[in-house]
């Protein structure tokens, strides 16, 4: 199995990620974060994109599920406007592309 990951420079989902590496089941795992982030599985690999352009990083959501940890604070985000947009848009726009490309699991921690 493909799986993929949202949020997993986060706590929950290194944990995710760390757990996924562990299981038998899957072969690959496509971590999609905004930042650099090293995992030293062969098993993973790192897109850092620009959630604001799915244009851009849309080709790269297949898989069989989606797990996404993906979250701010309003501290942390800068605005309500910005928290909004980690916590609702990114999330929504992720799971609707997840879904158009064949995607048919999706996990969300909130």
């Amino acid at each position: 199995m493909k799986a993929l990951v949202l949020g997993a420079t986060g706590a929950v989902g290194r944990h995710i990620v760390e757990s996924l590496i562990d299981n038998h089941e899957i072969q690959e795992i496509h971590v999609f974060v905004r930042r650099q982030v090293t995992y030293t599985s062969p098993k993973v690999t790192v897109h850092i994109v620009n959630f604001d352009e799915p244009r851009e990083w849309a080709h790269l959501v297949t898989g069989d599920i989606l797990f996404s940890a993906m979250g701010t604070n309003r501290k942390q985000a800068g605005s309500k406007e910005a928290q909004w947009t980690v916590d609702y848009t990114y999330q929504y726009e992720m799971a609707r592309i997840a879904a158009q490309n064949g995607v048919k699991k999706y996990g969300l921690v909130s």
